[in-house]
């Protein structure tokens, strides 16, 4: 059984599409498609909700990255706690976000940030998903937590 990282539903193994609600179950989900996927949930966090929205995007191991956002405000903020980055890979972290973005993210007290817009945030997630964990084109999403307040 597959479960449905959008409804929660369990679904069967060669269940392309969620029977429930009808999303793409991920493990069939080409990097374009997850783009999309990261795109629209980054969309939902400055379009709808209030101030303090956000959306966490968990890879198998508790990996995850973050994003904070605002209604009306086109800019999200990445977030990723500096346990989330593997020993000597910091670099890519930073090279990463400065190639999206032309900006180095902030070295905050707990965790790297960095300021971007959802185009961005939606290549940077699956960038460094990829390359900052070694994941292959075809990674499953554990979980997605979206957050509207």
């Amino acid at each position: 059984m597959i479960k449905c990282i959008v409804c929660k539903s369990k679904n069967p193994d060669y269940a392309e599409y969620c029977l429930k609600c009808g999303v793409k179950i991920i493990k069939a989900w080409t990097p374009s498609e997850r783009i999309e996927f990261y795109r629209s949930c980054l969309q939902k966090i400055t379009s709808e909700g209030g101030e303090g929205n956000f959306v966490v995007f968990t890879i198998p191991g508790d990996l995850f990255i973050q994003f904070a956002g605002e209604v009306n405000n086109p800019t999200v903020v990445l977030d990723i706690p500096y346990q989330n980055i593997p020993p000597g890979k910091a670099y890519v972290l930073e090279r990463v976000i400065y190639a999206e973005t032309g900006k180095t993210p902030y070295r905050g007290e707990m965790s790297y940030q960095a300021e971007m817009n959802v185009e961005q945030a939606a290549q940077i997630t699956e960038t460094l998903f990829r390359q900052l964990y070694n994941l292959p084109e075809n990674y499953p999403l554990t979980s997605v937590e979206l957050v509207l307040e």
